[in-house]
């Protein structure tokens, strides 16, 4: 079914999207605690 298989895909597309931003996020709140404790 092409339908399923589409929707599989973008779910994990979604999943993709989202650990990238989840580690956008935490990669720049690292860099901001690097900066205060620098500081």
């Amino acid at each position: 079914m092409p339908d399923k298989e589409f929707n599989r895909r973008r779910r994990w597309r979604n999943y993709a999207l989202g650990g990238v931003l989840l580690g956008l996020v935490v990669l720049f709140f690292f860099i901001t605690m690097a900066r205060m404790g620098g500081q």
